[in-house]
């Protein structure tokens, strides 16, 4: 079985991106082992692993930038990058990903103090739309949603809405911070440009969607194939929560 990883990043003169897990194919952990990925153009960085396993495993991983100026390694903010591949179900693994900068703003409002507390809420949990057949897995977070708020995904094809908004396909949170839906894309001929938006489930209105140009999914024309895309955060401003203290 192949995994194949590609990630957008900007980089400069003597960086370059790295993908380190937790088996012998990235290292073990050992960031000077750690898969090095192929520049292509910028803004885009893949490789691709082979891993002989006749049996289900766990994988986690995380993407490193790598400075050879100072020989220094920096590491993506967050643990929360796994799967579970099959090998006797799929051939080829596309893990298509997201830089989650220690920077980014989003990150606060994933921490306890925010979810266990100030954010906390139980979200509207529909029926699971998943088949056993599907080709791609949706990932994505967003932790500024209202109690009554899901996260919908929008698109260019039948599966997806063909950009309507009056019956969006809407995501669970399952894995954590993520928000994921299953979508079978195998009679899709072509990518897929799609966005994600907010829907009220108990008002059955769609709110908005995010901003920024069209996110791209890949049709890959292979039967054991599989496209995990995690996307990041969703691209909507968090400026709506303020709040004043003092620290003890």
């Amino acid at each position: 079985m192949k995994i194949h990883f590609k990630i957008p990043y900007y980089t400069f003169w003597g960086q370059r991106l790295l993908v380190t897990g937790n088996i012998p194919e990235l290292g073990n952990g050992d960031f000077n082992k750690a898969l090095k990925l192929n520049y292509h153009a910028p803004e885009d960085w893949s490789a691709e692993i082979v891993v002989n396993s006749k049996v289900p495993f766990l994988l986690t991983y995380k993407y490193l930038l790598y400075s050879e100026q100072n020989d220094q390694f920096e590491e993506e903010w967050g643990d929360d990058r796994h799967l579970t591949p099959d090998p006797l179900k799929i051939d080829h693994f596309f893990c298509i990903d997201a830089w989650n900068s220690p920077g980014s703003i989003e990150n606060v409002f994933l921490t306890s103090p925010f979810q266990e507390v100030l954010l906390h809420h139980d979200h509207f949990i529909g029926k699971s739309a998943s088949t056993e057949k599907y080709t791609h897995l949706f990932k994505v977070k967003m932790p500024m949603l209202k109690k009554n708020e899901v996260l919908c995904v929008i698109g260019d094809c039948n599966v997806l809405g063909n950009w309507s908004t009056i019956n969006p396909k809407l995501l669970s949170q399952t894995e954590g911070n993520w928000w994921t839906t299953e979508v079978d894309l195998s009679n899709v001929k072509g990518e897929v440009h799609y966005k994600y938006g907010v829907y009220d489930p108990e008002m059955n209105k769609f709110r908005y969607f995010e901003s920024g140009l069209d996110r791209i999914a890949p049709i890959i024309n292979s039967k054991k194939s599989f496209v995990q895309l995690s996307d990041g955060f969703v691209r909507i401003t968090n400026n709506s929560w303020k709040g004043a203290g003092v620290g003890l």
